[in-house]
């Protein structure tokens, strides 16, 4: 697949195909077909192979949410997890989920980088190399509770398969989940989707390249530049920090992450990521506008661990409150 991926962008003959990857015509169709059935933009138009780029779906996608006590619409919202690298915050991930289905969430919105990829800058910092183990990793980390369903897009980092083997990346993670029996996990797209959920339109959107010197900038042109279709809510990826606006009568949020700073190519970009998730929690009025809305946090430090001071004058260490208790059950242990 990857073989035929780089073929195609040259935009071949049918029969230079043949060719270039010394296969039979009849091998070659069936390859084209698998390539097919597997999503692969790979396909043929008037006996030229032509490699089509993943579309973005212009269009609102419904999904069915209950309606709580007194009309509260409630989800969580998360970004950014990049199962697969060493530096993911897998428990700050499953204490998340937990929390937000213990908050009464039963839908998670992902606004994409679902897995790190592949990307050479980080090949050296994968705890799962290839797409399949990454994908078993994530099935290992996001738990699979009770009416819980997760609703994502796909990223840049998830994009670099689709680089390199020409699969439709959501799709296949979508399709990976399911082949390791979750049944829990949609896609609604490649770096941008719209989603109705218990009346509300929200648009989860996944852009490339660095972040502004005021955070909230590429957040607010984003809000800005919606013209087709207006969102009650935005959910901004990528960028790892955290921000919420309110500009044209739209809610929206700058995600914060599940990736540590540990790598080079992280501390190389500067500032501290923000970790955590989002509950949101919100009323629809009779004419389907959104007149009350919350959000509630839950974030996390990168490493839990408590700085201890030391005493000014004898430069003694003060330990952190349940530190020296820690110490004395590892002591034990040993």
């Amino acid at each position: 697949m990857a073989r035929l991926r780089a073929a195609a962008k040259r935009n071949p003959s049918f029969e230079a195909l043949c060719d270039a990857l010394d296969l039979s015509p009849k091998a070659c169709r069936a390859l084209l077909a698998k390539a097919e059935k597997l999503g692969a933009p790979v396909h043929v138009e008037h006996n030229m192979i032509v490699v089509a780029p993943s579309r973005s779906i212009e269009q609102v996608q419904d999904i069915t949410i209950r309606a709580r006590k007194g009309g509260e619409r409630l989800i969580g919202a998360i970004s950014d997890t990049h199962l697969g690298s060493k530096h993911c915050l897998r428990g700050a991930i499953r204490e998340t989920v937990k929390w937000m289905h213990d908050q009464g969430a039963r839908d998670i919105v992902h606004s994409g980088d679902v897995l790190e990829g592949c990307y050479r800058h980080s090949q050296y910092e994968l705890s799962h190399s290839g797409f399949d183990e990454q994908i078993r990793d994530a099935a290992k980390v996001f738990p699979e509770l009770p009416g819980l369903s997760y609703h994502f897009i796909s990223g840049n980092h998830d994009y670099t398969f689709e680089e390199h083997t020409g699969m439709r990346c959501g799709q296949a993670i979508e399709n990976g989940m399911r082949a390791l029996g979750r049944s829990d996990w949609h896609c609604y797209g490649d770096r941008n989707a719209y989603l109705r959920l218990g009346g509300a339109v929200i648009n989860l959107f996944h852009p490339r390249g660095s972040g502004a010197y005021a955070r909230s900038y590429k957040l607010q042109k984003k809000i800005e530049g919606y013209t087709a279709i207006k969102p009650h809510m935005t959910f901004m990826g990528h960028y790892h920090q955290f921000c919420y606006v309110y500009e044209r009568g739209i809610h929206g949020f700058q995600m914060p992450c599940f990736q540590g700073s540990g790598s080079n190519f992280a501390q190389s970009l500067g500032g501290a990521p923000a970790i955590g998730g989002l509950v949101i929690r919100w009323h629809m009025s009779e004419t389907d506008r959104i007149h009350e809305l919350s959000y509630t946090p839950r974030f996390f430090f990168e490493r839990d661990d408590v700085f201890s001071p030391r005493n000014d004058l004898t430069m003694t260490e003060i330990p952190a409150a349940g530190r020296e208790q820690r110490y004395r059950k590892g002591r034990a242990r040993e």
